[in-house]
């Protein structure tokens, strides 16, 4: 069983609100940004991912994407400011966290620790858009090679071994 998220896009501080759910929270807020999708984000430019709650079951989030739909607009403000009071893009942070932790890319190489190549620009740190990681958090000194901390030695990215989530440094 996978998991699923029911997400709140925003196209500005207090701005046109948009309501979905996912299995993919990365990808699905990857296509509302680049306009991959005929409708009402890309007609209204409703791009910042402003609040995301996670579900263990399909039915769960649909459900919850409904009851959503169904308050009125003060409320879904006031559940984004619990969560996010400055109304900032989520979507770069939880990319982040997830190039690490959910994908299993290891940065230097790009490759998955079952030695397939990660999806263009996940673990590079060289990525197309311009992020470079600076912390790589591994749940055990054995799931970095050799000869990626090689590779990172020189680039200022620190590798955690401790299993939590990174500290950006």
């Amino acid at each position: 069983m996978g998991q699923y998220y029911v997400y709140i896009l925003a196209s500005q501080r207090n701005g046109a609100l948009y309501i979905g759910m996912t299995n993919d929270l990365i990808r699905r807020i990857w296509e509302h940004k680049h306009d991959l999708v005929e409708g009402f984000t890309k007609k209204y430019g409703v791009h910042r991912l402003v609040w995301y709650e996670p579900a263990d079951k399909p039915l769960t989030a649909i459900t919850r994407e409904k009851q959503l739909k169904k308050w009125n607009r003060d409320w879904k403000l006031r559940l984004i400011a619990e969560m996010n009071p400055d109304w900032r893009d989520l979507y770069e942070d939880l990319a982040r966290w997830l190039d690490t932790h959910l994908r299993g890319c290891d940065a230097a190489e790009g490759y998955s620790r079952a030695g397939r190549r990660c999806p263009s620009g996940y673990g590079n740190p060289a990525r197309r858009d311009g992020w470079t990681p600076t912390c790589v958090g591994v749940t055990s000194p054995r799931a970095i090679p050799a000869q990626v901390e090689d590779a990172l030695q020189g680039t200022g990215i620190q590798i955690a071994k401790t299993g939590h989530p990174p500290a950006w440094v």
